[in-house]
């Protein structure tokens, strides 16, 4: 969905069904819900966020990424993660993750 050039909405649904699987043999439903956006004060300012939902376990992730092109083919990216996963151990983590990425190219 794009009202305006400027903006961009897209959901998904995935449905997932496994018959006899594991030990012991089980059948399951496994739906994944998710949501990506795309908003661009112009074509040199952008922010994306992805976001999905898990229902198996109820477990959640997303990406936001802020890129700016401050000259031609130059980049700086700001991204933040979160990855919630179910561990043997402890049975539920998260992992929080923030990088940021600056490109130069300089042509000759």
């Amino acid at each position: 969905f794009a009202p305006i050039p400027h903006i961009s909405l897209q959901g998904q649904f995935n449905r997932n069904h496994f018959n006899e699987v594991a030990e012991p043999a089980v059948d399951k439903t496994v739906d994944l819900y998710s949501i990506s956006a795309r908003l661009a004060l112009n074509p040199r300012l952008q922010l994306i966020g992805f976001y999905q939902r898990n229902s198996e376990n109820d477990l959640s992730n997303y990406n936001i990424r802020l890129s700016w092109e401050y000259q031609p083919l130059s980049y700086v990216y700001l991204v933040f993660n979160r990855r919630s996963f179910d561990n043997t151990q402890q049975k539920r983590q998260t992992e929080d993750h923030a990088i940021i990425k600056v490109s130069y190219l300089r042509q000759l």
